[in-house]
């Protein structure tokens, strides 16, 4: 990020990344799985374009691993598609590439031309579809490798920053999951279809003992169970045969068939081809849009068939049978769940068919249907209209502990995690007084070691051919991990909004203080020092500036101050804090620091890093003053010594540890560890810790804004933090910041030198707040300057044109009413290129403009910053 971006740019892009992965994020966990494929193209182009790259794309493995095919793609405009170069293609023509990802390892690819020549294979593919430069991460689930996402670029070479890399990673996570729980929804609804459906037939089957009565039924459940327009058998189903017939059928009142017509249709080339394809082939004989009928047979128009589903019935008497479905209203494409559902419905009926063996063949198909239920790992259950379970599934010792042996017969309530026992009262009664049909909702199970677990429940109720409620049945699906990323973002999203919040009250108050500390300041300089009058306001003027103090860590926290990240030694840093703190902390604390030789240098702002190093240091302080007063009341350990341990070192973080630490980034850090043996923080709080104005503290000793300042100057270095604490044994905060390859320049104490008189110069000063411009002109005034004020940006723009010959400085506030001080900018400069500016605002939120050859005054400030600040400005040579 800093090769490629400026610090405030790479800031920025990393905010845009992370944005983007919560807008992503946010999408998805909302996303209903049937729109999945819409979600993945959304996100593809989003990502793509957010990046700058010619096309983006999603990969997966199909056939157990042993082909690959492209399922998504986004291209940019003018840039052609490839999605269908890839379909089904073997993963051995890429022996390279797979390598690669199979190692788990990112594929980036600067330049293809440079390819190796093991890699001969890739870059001949690459090359043919106009790839210069590409960029593949591995998207796995569970751990295993299912696919890859990554970027093209076409136009030009490129080389992508390691924020693309992690922004590819996090969307190939969150697509992974997202696909996960696609398949997840089809295969419960196939499996609640398919249970549905095989329990009707057999329902009907088992109470008919009339098999001409039996067949009429179980057509007509066909029928509506795939909500066809005609269901039919043909007999015989013999290709040699000189004509066919329909016996049976169930037709909607628009369609009537074969039956309806009564009519005997001989053989026809076609038919004779779809009897003997439904005979030979395992799987059901479809027509439709994708396939259409050859030859366009009269019969097809006759009786108005746009799509066509058909399989043998083979019982052990007599010749086979075909049954078959029609859609007539409309064209149909039969998917793969439909097809193997049509299939073993024709099968069960075969069985039907031959009476002698209809008991095994029902037994057979009752244990194919348990081996189904037994396989998904979603608890299937059926219960009575009671709410007391008769059947359940494996999966629900898996998902709660308790045996199914003893949960059967057991009511499900007894399973509810109390507080949600009402609601689940309520749904039971919907269902069973008939109000509904089916129920969907989210609540809790009790675990049998005493744990709760987030549940999915989808109850639906189970009716006599008659309509008489049976019973219930439905499926219980556990989202605990989908909870607690719900509640992750929930969390990101509210640290995100308070950052929005408290930056812009920061903003207002640093107006406001200026306006106080400057007046102050002037005061001061009026009164005769020692007296009553001076004292109070000396004291006024010292708790302003301790107000400031207070809203440049909200600002640290919203990310919205203004930062100067050079290269620094972090240990030098932390023996000046150090030394500073000793005389501060109580004696009976003993400080120890360890400073490692050798240490790599960091971009950092120093005066971040002290404020930083303070927070620590005051956090760990209350920590151990609380533990020191709580062993008071009772023995403290005989061996228990109040301490703080400050340690600078090198670090090399692996990929093990990132696997640990999400937020981790593997290579060169430096990382500093302030360390207590206080009294701890109690693990159910440990989430909030970083949230502006929690605190624990007693009142009066702390704001709660010590640990929110630190959280925000690490983000905005590029960083991560993590936290190790126990009750009563202590707390250690691990900060790491990314290795800088520049050399570190030692710091330069601030001049003392006594701001010089006017000498006649004209200043055009500009702010929206009116005390703020009384009071800068009021301070330049007295040095001999001749000021101009201006309190929004239009009126800016009309004075300079006025009495540009006479302006020497303009002094810009950022954010004013109607153009904002990059926008005011930039037309100055339009008008004077030479012109010398001062900007000024309490925090720097508008990157939109070139900050080349301009100064920066930080609200608030005291009338000798400001008046230093415009003599350096007025010092600078004119381009």
């Amino acid at each position: 990020m800093t090769d490629r971006f400026k610090p405030e740019e790479a800031l920025q892009h990393r905010i845009g990344i992370e944005k983007q992965i919560t807008a992503i994020s946010t999408y998805f966990i909302n996303l209903p799985p049937e729109e999945t494929d819409h979600g993945i193209n959304w996100a593809l182009k989003t990502i793509g374009e957010f990046a700058g790259d010619d096309r983006s794309y999603l990969y997966l493995f199909t056939d157990q691993g042993t082909k690959i095919e492209n399922t998504h793609e986004w291209c940019a405009e003018g840039i052609a598609s490839i999605i269908d170069n890839v379909k089904g293609l073997s993963v051995d023509v890429f022996p390279w590439w797979m390598d690669q990802l199979r190692r788990f390892e990112s594929i980036h690819i600067p330049c293809v031309a440079d390819l190796p020549p093991e890699a001969a294979a890739e870059k001949s593919i690459l090359e043919q579809d106009g790839v210069r430069s590409v960029l593949s991460v591995p998207v796995t689930y569970g751990g295993v490798l299912v696919g890859f996402i990554g970027f093209d670029s076409i136009r030009a070479e490129k080389r992508w920053a390691e924020a693309d890399i992690r922004l590819l990673k996090m969307v190939g996570e969150i697509i992974s999951a997202a696909l996960e729980r696609k398949r997840l929804e089809e295969t419960r609804r196939a499996t609640l279809a398919y249970i549905s459906a095989m329990q009707q037939i057999s329902e009907i089957i088992e109470q008919t003992n009339d098999v001409e009565e039996m067949i009429t039924r179980v057509i007509e459940r066909i029928r509506q169970i795939f909500k066809a327009d005609r269901a039919w058998l043909l007999y015989p189903c013999d290709p040699d045969a000189p004509t066919w017939r329909v016996p049976v059928e169930s037709t909607v009142p628009e369609y009537p068939g074969a039956f309806a017509k009564n009519v005997e249709i001989p053989f026809d080339p076609v038919a004779q081809e779809i009897c003997r394809a439904s005979l030979e082939q395992a799987v059901p004989v479809t027509y439709g849009p994708d396939r259409p009928i050859p030859g366009n047979p009269a019969w097809q128009k006759d009786f108005s068939i746009q799509s066509h589903i058909s399989t043998a019935l083979r019982p052990k008497l007599g010749k086979p049978w075909m049954l078959g479905l029609h859609q007539c209203s409309h064209p149909r494409v039969w998917c793969p769940n439909e097809k193997r559902l049509f299939k073993d419905l024709s099968r069960k009926i075969a069985d039907a068919l031959d009476n002698l063996i209809l008991y095994r063949n029902l037994r057979r198909s009752e244990e194919q249907y348990r081996s189904v239920v037994e396989n998904v790992k979603e608890v299937i259950f059926q219960a009575d209209i009671h709410g007391c379970f008769q059947f359940l599934n494996p999966a629900w010792e898996t998902m709660t502990g308790f045996s199914v042996d003893a949960s059967l017969g057991a009511p499900f309530w007894k399973y509810v995690h109390p507080p949600d026992k009402r609601k689940n009262e309520e749904h039971l009664h919907s269902l069973t007084t008939g109000k509904k049909e089916s129920a969907r909702y989210e609540t809790r199970y009790r675990t049998k070691e005493g744990g709760v677990r987030w549940i999915e429940a989808y109850l639906q109720t189970a009716r006599d051919p008659k309509g008489a409620l049976t019973g219930l049945f439905g499926t219980l699906n556990d989202i605990t991990e989908r909870k607690q990323l719900e509640e992750q973002l929930r969390h990101a999203h509210k640290l995100e909004a308070v950052g929005q919040l408290t930056g812009g009250v920061a903003h207002e108050f640093n107006n406001l203080l200026t306006a106080i500390t400057g007046s102050l300041d002037l005061v001061l300089d009026q009164l005769p020092p020692g007296g009553e009058l001076h004292g109070l306001v000396n004291t006024a003027e010292q708790a302003a500036w301790r107000a400031a103090s207070l809203t440049k860590q909200l600002l640290s926290f919203s990310r919205r101050s203004p930062i100067d990240r050079r290269p620094q030694d972090l240990g030098t840093e932390v023996k000046e804090v150090a030394r500073l703190l000793r005389q501060a902390i109580d004696r009976r604390i003993r400080m120890e620091i360890d400073v490692a030789d050798d240490l790599w240098p960091v971009l950092a702002d120093a005066g971040e890093m002290n404020q930083l190093m303070m927070n620590l240091c005051v956090n760990a302080r209350d920590a151990l003053l609380e533990r020191i007063e709580k062993n008071a009341d009772a023995s403290a350990p005989p061996d228990w010594e109040p301490r703080i341990l400050i340690r600078v070192e090198n670090m090399i973080v692996d990929d093990a540890h990132c696997q640990a630490h999400p937020n981790a980034k593997s290579g060169d850090h430096v990382r500093l560890s302030i360390s207590d043996n206080g009294i701890g923080i109690d693990e159910e709080i440990r989430h909030r810790i970083f949230e502006p104005f929690f605190t624990t503290k007693k009142v009066g000793r702390g704001t709660g804004l010590g640990l929110s300042a630190v959280y925000g100057i690490v983000a905005a270095h590029q960083g991560w933090i993590e936290l190790e604490s126990a009750r009563d044994e202590g707390t250690r905060f691990s900060v790491y910041f990314p290795r800088t390859k520049q050399a570190p320049i030692s710091s330069i104490a601030p001049s003392s030198e006594k701001p010089a008189t006017g000498g006649g110069k004209t200043i055009l000063f500009v702010d929206d707040e009116e005390a703020i411009r009384d009071l800068g002109k009021a301070i330049l005034e007295q040095k001999g300057y001749q000021v101009l004020t201006a309190g929004d940006g239009r009126e800016v723009i009309e004075i300079f044109s006025k009495e540009k010959e006479t302006i020497d400085l303009v002094i810009l506030d950022v954010m004013m009413p109607h153009r904002s001080g990059g926008e005011v900018l930039r037309q100055l400069r339009q008008i004077d290129p030479k012109l010398k500016v001062i900007m000024s605002s309490g925090h720097r939120t508008d990157h939109s403009f070139d900050f080349t050859n301009v100064l920066f005054l930080p609200k608030p400030y005291r009338p000798d910053d400001l008046l230093r600040r415009v003599m350096e400005a007025l010092q600078q040579p004119s381009e």
